[in-house]
């Protein structure tokens, strides 16, 4: 149960600072709800407003954070802890400067309300500040859950911030609840209830709103129970060795709320803005590592360049030296630049070098194969062996081969077909 009287005196107390906190004692999980007016605000009498709770709820049971926080408790053995923070127009900036209140709360859930008052920023800017905001509140604890929520009354007009919040909630591994059919509906905003009179007070959600913001968040909480921090981070190299002068292209494999990137020692070739691939250019041969942090988890790769004039001795791995047949190898570049032949002799060649760093073979018989790279006019050979453990039927040819079947990424086009070229 809240003491409200404690409530309202202590938002009274810290009004001035546009930052009010409540906590409530709990045995089981916390939850955060980080907002504007319609999370919060404090008594605003220029413009009407005598409350100390979300904005033009006619009471703080009435609004939509204390109506969730109550569906919350009722679902549980015991009530969670309760954070509000919330004011006044309130800014995505005026919650970083503070940012270090909220996450020291660690909090099990978190519902993200912000956006609608920060028509002045370009979408580039509101974009990057919504970032900074959503990734250190899903940083703030190990189990965290967060949940993004449209922007009230969303309009090309206001910004259209809506994508914005999609995309990077999601990209820190939380959830985007669409508020824009409650937004939408006249008969849920404060105006149609006609409890105030200033224009500001009556753009918000009235008790049917609240109720109706309340309902919809607690249907995107049930919908996604066990959302949980983002995977670990991988990424992938298009190259792992080039000559100089080149760039290489890094792709995020897995993982999200990727913020930062690195070439180390290498210069920059396309700008990352979260987004999930990025270049860095080498201009001199040598020992790089190109790197990605994500969600506070830094993983780095190494790139080899090398200089076209001196080739290092090329060599080359296969993911397996044996198989049975029909079977696809592949190999991959293990140290070299410059390699523009390969040969799967006398398998068939499923996948082009030229100037990459791996390739395929596939044998649909039993026998001895050697596979081989030329790199800087060396040869490297490697010896595979193939055997079958198919019952043979002879074709015309007089020639054992096992039936066809499917493998990964080449089939051969009939039971008899022989060894093909690319």
């Amino acid at each position: 149960m809240i003491n409200k009287k404690v409530l309202f005196g202590l938002a009274a107390l810290i009004f001035t600072a546009c930052f009010n906190v409540v906590h409530v004692s709990a045995s089981v999980g916390k939850v955060l709800f980080v907002g504007d007016s319609l999370t919060f605000s404090g008594t605003t009498p220029d413009v009407g407003w005598y409350g100390n709770y979300g904005m033009a709820a006619i009471s703080a049971d009435k609004d939509y954070a204390h109506l969730l926080y109550a569906k919350i408790s009722s679902a549980q053995a015991s009530p969670p802890s309760l954070t509000i923070h919330g004011s006044y127009n309130g800014k995505i900036a005026g919650v970083l400067s503070s940012i270090s209140s909220l996450t020291s709360v660690g909090a099990d859930l978190v519902i993200l309300q912000i956006g609608e008052n920060d028509i002045d920023l370009s979408p580039g800017d509101f974009e990057a500040q919504y970032q900074s905001l959503a990734s250190a509140l899903k940083g703030s604890s190990s189990n965290v859950r967060l949940f993004c929520t449209s922007a009230w009354k969303d309009s090309a007009a206001r910004g259209s911030r809506d994508g914005s919040i999609n995309s990077v909630c999601q990209k820190n591994g939380g959830i985007f609840v669409d508020i824009s059919g409650v937004a939408n509906n006249p008969a849920y905003s404060a105006l149609a209830e006609g409890h105030f009179t200033h224009a500001g007070v009556n753009w918000h959600p009235g008790d049917a709103g609240m109720q109706a913001y309340a309902d919809t968040l607690w249907a995107a909480i049930l919908s996604n129970p066990d959302i949980g921090n983002p995977v670990t981070p991988t990424f992938s190299a298009n190259k792992d060795i080039i000559i100089a002068p080149g760039d290489v292209t890094f792709t995020i494999t897995n993982g999200t709320g990727c913020i930062n990137y690195e070439c180390k020692d290498g210069v920059r070739a396309s700008i990352f803005e979260y987004e999930k691939s990025f270049s860095c250019h080498y201009a001199e041969a040598g020992s790089y590592t190109a790197s990605i942090s994500c969600a506070g988890t830094k993983i780095t790769k190494a790139v080899n360049v090398t200089s076209a004039t001196t080739p290092t001795t090329p060599s080359f791995s296969a993911d397996r030296d044996t198989a049975t047949a029909p079977a696809d190898i592949n190999f991959t570049l293990t140290n070299g630049a410059g390699c523009i032949n390969y040969n799967c002799s006398p398998g068939v060649g499923a996948q082009d070098f030229v100037y990459e760093h791996s390739f395929k073979c596939h044998y649909a018989e039993a026998g001895s194969y050697t596979a081989s790279i030329e790199c800087g006019g060396v040869k490297k050979e490697k010896v595979i062996s193939i055997t079958s453990t198919c019952s043979p039927t002879t074709p015309p040819t007089g020639k054992t081969i096992c039936p066809n079947t499917q493998t990964t990424g080449l089939s051969v086009a009939t039971p008899w077909t022989d060894k093909g070229t690319l």
